[in-house]
């Protein structure tokens, strides 16, 4: 009988204990935590690289000879041939030839001047018959070549002191079919001749509108991620609401140093569609959108529900008792808005932003 009072006295005591403690767990509010749930993405890497569109073939017309511009024949933004002229040059003397080429001129007008006497006192005693032929063919012969001697210098004295303003050979022709783009040059300038100690004045630039490149700069750490026949997207400033397709042809092999950071060129050539064939033009600003990884439907969340500490990545989940317990999770690729979760998490994950506040 008395054991059986003490197994009543115990029953209701572990009952009262209970009853106390599911009544403080019943008075205590149960928190509510804002919360996300992981989904399936298509997650893209892609590089913006900065860049301008270049006429695929752009050349230099340099002037081979020196002296100040007397006519230009057209203007920028037309269409020329080779052998089109471009400009007319008056040659101005240089004093020291000029005083060369007069003092030569000058000796070979006397040389003339006394074979021309010479040679008329053997044609007066040829017809007489007092000379033989043969001396009278050999002054005929100098004759002539003091006459060519002398017309040379002239020429050359005529051209150099700016006289031959007609000659072909003032003329700077185009050297190639094209576009002028630029024309750096105006009535009145004075140009200089290209040869082995200058380059010369330029006097237009040509280029090949039908064929058009971008031309950007990628650094070192991206450079890696790309490579030739690799199609790439283009974005004009110019043009907000259209794509150009281009397709890599060069990556340089050689990098230039900026600041301590090493950029390599790239050249994509676009592949114009045709109702922009005559809209797009040379040195256009341009932005290539680059892809250079992607998933398809994986498992990712907001990347700024990552915690990082030292190698490790860390998010804040909810568990079934309500409790946000940190976990390690692995992660993938990112587009800076979502990353991939390699493992760590399912969908039905919980997930709590890292500066979480507690919503009754």
């Amino acid at each position: 009988m008395k054991k059986k009072l003490n197994n009543i006295v115990i029953s209701l005591l572990i009952a009262v204990i209970v009853f106390v403690v599911y009544s403080e767990y019943a008075a205590t509010p149960r928190v509510n935590y804002k919360h996300t749930l992981p989904t399936k993405r298509n997650i893209s890497k892609k590089i913006i690289v900065p860049g301008k569109i270049r006429a695929a073939r752009n050349i230099e017309v340099k002037s081979i000879i020196a002296g100040v511009i007397e006519k230009v024949f057209v203007q920028v933004g037309a269409h020329v041939r080779k052998g089109d002229p471009i400009i007319q040059i008056r040659t101005i003397a240089d004093p020291v030839e000029f005083q060369r080429l007069t003092k030569r001129m000058e000796a070979a007008a006397a040389q003339l001047e006394n074979t021309t006497k010479t040679f008329n006192a053997y044609k007066t005693l040829f017809e007489k018959q007092v000379i033989a032929r043969s001396e009278y063919n050999e002054v005929t012969k100098q004759l002539k070549i003091h006459q060519a001697e002398f017309q040379s210098l002239k020429s050359e004295l005529s051209i150099i002191n700016g006289s031959a303003l007609n000659s072909d050979g003032n003329i700077i022709r185009a050297t190639a079919d094209g576009t002028i783009l630029n024309l750096p040059i105006k009535i009145g300038g004075s140009v200089m001749a290209r040869g082995a100690f200058s380059e010369g004045t330029t006097i237009a630039s040509v280029g090949n509108l039908d064929e058009l490149n971008f031309v950007g700069t990628i650094s070192e750490i991206e450079v890696a991620n790309l490579n030739e026949n690799m199609i790439i997207n283009l974005a004009l400033v110019a043009l907000p609401k259209r794509r150009i397709t281009a397709k890599i042809t060069i990556i340089s092999p050689t990098g230039t140093s900026n600041d301590g950071v090493t950029n390599f060129e790239i050249t994509a050539s676009l592949l114009i569609p045709k109702d922009l064939r005559n809209t797009i033009r040379d040195s256009y600003s341009a932005n290539a959108e680059i892809l250079v990884d992607r998933r398809i439907q994986v498992l990712a969340i907001e990347e700024g529900n990552l915690q990082f500490s030292n190698d490790s990545i860390f998010v804040n989940v909810l568990t079934d008792k309500n409790v946000v317990e940190k976990k390690l999770v692995k992660s993938g690729l990112s587009d800076g808005i979502y990353t991939e979760i390699v493992s760590g998490i399912s969908m039905k994950t919980k997930i709590i932003k890292p500066n979480y506040n507690e919503k009754q």
